[in-house]
């Protein structure tokens, strides 16, 4: 069939892949393929830039949020034994109090329960009411510390310390977990400007528009990556 039958059109592999290229003579087509690698190498070179910079910026959030996450977790550690020395004094006292009752000591446990501490204080009238016996059947089962009137202050702030510590981490993972994404988006940046560059060191005019494209499909897969992950802007 005659290419210049009229109502169809000739379309070769070099008019889709580079516009049209028929009327350019080789020089031309080189200095157009030139064109676009610079055009591919200048967008791959400054969102390579801007993802290695979020990489930074993310990853600083997640060292920040790390020792923050380790100063609360040191200092509900820190709390945790005061709440230990805490019910260890108090329980000792309170056997000690239990031993004087059992010497029917009336004055030594008075002077001992003037030194209970407040939450002490709070759930022993409560234990004291309680029916179940233990198995002497003298004192109620159990002891004061045992009950939920038994509570201390440093005790609930460790459990929020703990608490904030852990959402603290979570957001220091989620950090690392953005800023590997901008990496893996660098690497693919990197790979376009590769083929970019390769692009025009080659002679055959083909295996050049090929080498382009692949560096442009391969940043645009990069552009859709970053474009989807959340930018933190330092300020």
């Amino acid at each position: 069939m005659n290419e210049n039958t009229p109502g169809k059109t000739n379309i070769k592999l070099a008019d889709l892949l580079v516009l049209s290229t028929t009327e350019l003579n080789n020089e031309q087509k080189k200095h157009r393929v030139d064109l676009f690698a610079t055009i591919l190498l200048s967008l791959a070179a400054v969102l390579s830039a801007l993802s290695a910079y979020q990489a930074s910026r993310w990853y600083s959030e997640m060292n920040v949020s790390l020792g923050e996450s380790s100063t609360l977790r040191a200092t509900a550690a820190k709390d945790d034994r005061e709440v230990n020395r805490q019910i260890l004094a108090d329980m000792m006292i309170f056997l000690e109090w239990t031993d004087a009752f059992r010497g029917n000591d009336t004055t030594l446990m008075t002077a001992l329960h003037d030194r209970f501490s407040e939450p002490l204080k709070k759930s022993f009238p409560v234990w004291l009411a309680l029916e179940k016996k233990g198995a002497a059947n003298l004192l109620p089962a159990g002891t004061p510390l045992d009950l939920e009137q038994y509570s201390l202050e440093r005790q609930k702030e460790s459990s929020k310390l703990v608490d904030q510590s852990e959402s603290i981490f979570m957001n220091a993972k989620k950090a690392a977990r953005i800023g590997d994404s901008f990496i893996f988006s660098l690497v693919i940046f990197s790979l376009a400007l590769f083929f970019g560059a390769v692009c025009t060191k080659v002679d055959t005019h083909y295996l050049q528009v090929i080498l382009f494209w692949m560096g442009a499909v391969i940043m645009t897969v990069g552009i859709i990556i970053i474009v989807r992950l959340p930018w933190n802007s330092g300020f």
